[in-house]
């Protein structure tokens, strides 16, 4: 009860939000007689090209997830595109990321995939993810991007790039020395022995000490974690040709190094929880990043930002809805409740 209370009220707050920066957008950057004309002028093909792109980016993104789970877990391609596609379509449809969760639950019911297997190798993903972004963002002096200050915020940049290498190669040594110093702690703090052996023993704590010993990267081996950052370079690169050819369609002139750049800090952004159908986030962030970030026009900047929400949501919800009905929806439905 509490847990679906909790749901509606950052469904609400996220429309909330949604509704807010959507009002921003129309009222300061948006005009609908311009737009007309803008998209009348674009270039379709470069379009084309950068749906195109897209496409290829979330196969990538597929393939990347899938194959991790694949290292520890029978599941087959077939069922890992399928429990992607409808966990991206909810990550896009909900807010707090409640595709994560529906994930989870999917690739158990799909394929027998253990929680902890699909939750490391979501971690593997996501922090070998986050070190890519690291990494590319390091061009960022050289495309003229005005919107960050490194001598201000670099730190916050080390800072994830340190976590994410924590995580990845240290797992292991974290997650079976937990037990033992959770005694300590435990035990230096007062608590009676019984309690600690419970909570020590419990399934909750031995779910979390699998998940961080699944997550050491180096133990799969360097042909599988070089695999792994190479996809994730890929779909990085994707994202910034699909953002290279929108903007180009419009006669903006992005390079395709600046593309990398903003295609970083769009992943980076949308890490964070997002209202409902990125509503209002999905055109306020190009606006920001291309705007005020390279200078671009802001009147053709909102006009682009506008006409690949509806783009991407198309695919997005038409891949997700196929997934859906060929899991189940059903089954589907379940996983949100």
């Amino acid at each position: 009860m509490a847990a679906s209370a909790g749901r509606a009220g950052a469904k609400y707050a996220g429309i909330a939000v949604g509704i807010a920066l959507l009002w921003v957008y129309f009222q300061y950057f948006f005009d609908f007689h311009a737009a007309i004309t803008h998209f009348a002028q674009a270039d379709w093909a470069l379009l084309g090209s950068s749906l195109a792109s897209f496409l290829v980016a979330i196969a990538v993104r597929c393939v990347k997830w899938t194959y991790i789970v694949r290292t520890s877990a029978p599941m087959t391609w077939t069922a890992g595109f399928h429990v992607m596609f409808a966990a991206n379509m909810a990550n896009f449809l909900f807010p707090v990321r409640m595709g994560e969760v529906i994930r989870l639950y999917l690739a158990k019911s799909v394929a027998a995939v253990p929680y902890a297997t699909s939750v490391s190798a979501t971690l593997i993903d996501r922090f070998s993810a986050l070190l890519t972004l690291m990494l590319a963002f390091s061009v960022y002096p050289a495309t003229a991007f005005a919107g960050i200050d490194p001598a201000k915020y670099g730190w916050v940049f080390g800072l994830i790039a340190v976590a994410s290498c924590i995580f990845l190669l240290l797992g292991d040594v974290i997650g079976r020395s937990l037990p033992s110093a959770t005694r300590q702690v435990l035990s230096g703090l007062g608590f009676r022995s019984d309690r600690v052996e419970r909570l020590v023993s419990s399934r909750a704590f031995g779910f979390v000490a699998t998940t961080l010993v699944n997550c050491h990267l180096p133990r799969y081996g360097w042909r599988v974690t070089g695999i792994v950052f190479a996809l994730s370079f890929l779909f990085l690169l994707c994202d910034a040709i699909t953002f290279f050819f929108l903007l180009n369609a419009f006669s903006l002139p992005l390079s395709l190094l600046q593309a990398v750049v903003a295609a970083t800090l769009f992943n980076l952004a949308f890490v964070l929880p997002s209202p409902p159908a990125q509503l209002g986030t999905a055109e306020m962030l190009p606006v920001l990043v291309y705007a005020y970030g390279f200078g671009l026009s802001e009147e053709v900047v909102a006009s682009s930002a506008l006409l690949w929400h509806f783009l991407s949501a198309a695919v997005i919800l038409a891949l997700g809805g196929y997934s859906t009905y060929r899991l189940g929806a059903r089954l589907v439905y379940r996983a949100t409740e």
